[in-house]
C-alpha cells in the first residue's frame, strides 16, 4: 500500500515538472543534465516552509526529496515568498511549483496533476464580528489575503470588497488582529 502510494506520488510529480512552464517543457535529457528547480512557499507551514536555521521543511518538501531520491532525479529547492514563487515560475525561473491549488486561471497557464491535498477555504473574522457569517457577507467589507495566493481569485468575484494582499498568510491574519480588514481568508 505504501509502495503504491509512493509510485503515485512520483508519477504526480514527474507530470508536474514536464508539464509545469507554459513556455519551455523539459525533456528527459534536461533531467539529467541539469537539477531541477522547483519552487515553494518559504512560510506556509506545515506543508513548506524555512525554518529558525534557514532550513527548508515541510510536508510538500519532504515529499520532493523523497521522489528526487527514489528517482535519483537532483532538485534544487527554491523557498520565498508566494508571490516570488509564482513570478519565478511564469518567467521560467523555475521549472516547477510544489504545493500550488488548481484555479481556472492558472489551468489555462500551467498543467497540473491531481491533487496530492485538497485544501480548503477559510474566513477569519474578529470573534466579537457578528456581521461576517460566510463568503456572500464580504461585499463591500476589507479582506485580507496572501499575495497571489487561490484567495485571490476568489476575491475577485466579491462585489465592493476591498483586497489588500499580504506577503504571507501570518501578515494577512496579523492585519485582521490589527483592525486593518474586516477578514481575512485563508487557505488550510
Amino acid at each position: 500500500m505504501i509502495r503504491r502510494m509512493i509510485l503515485s506520488i512520483c508519477l504526480f510529480v514527474i507530470i508536474c515538472l514536464y508539464f509545469s512552464s507554459p513556455s519551455t517543457a523539459i525533456t528527459p535529457q534536461d533531467i539529467t543534465e541539469e537539477p531541477l528547480k522547483i519552487g515553494g512557499d518559504n512560510n506556509y507551514p506545515p506543508y513548506e516552509f524555512v525554518d529558525d536555521n534557514g532550513n527548508f521543511r515541510g510536508f510538500n518538501v519532504d515529499i520532493i526529496r523523497a521522489i528526487a531520491i527514489e528517482l535519483g532525479l537532483e532538485i534544487e529547492l527554491i523557498p520565498n515568498s508566494w508571490e516570488d514563487t509564482m513570478e519565478l515560475l511564469k518567467d521560467g525561473e523555475i521549472d516547477a511549483v510544489q504545493g500550488m491549488t488548481v484555479t481556472t486561471e492558472r489551468a489555462r497557464i500551467y498543467d497540473f496533476t491531481q491533487e496530492i491535498v485538497i485544501n480548503s477555504q477559510n474566513i477569519f473574522v474578529l470573534k466579537n464580528s457578528t456581521l461576517i457569517h460566510d463568503i456572500n457577507d464580504l461585499s463591500g467589507k476589507r479582506i485580507s489575503i496572501q499575495a497571489e495566493d487561490v484567495s485571490k481569485e476568489i476575491t475577485g468575484r466579491i462585489s465592493n470588497a476591498t483586497v489588500i494582499q499580504k506577503i504571507n498568510q501570518l501578515e494577512a491574519l496579523q492585519s485582521l488582529l490589527s483592525g486593518d480588514v474586516d477578514a481575512t481568508l485563508v487557505i488550510d
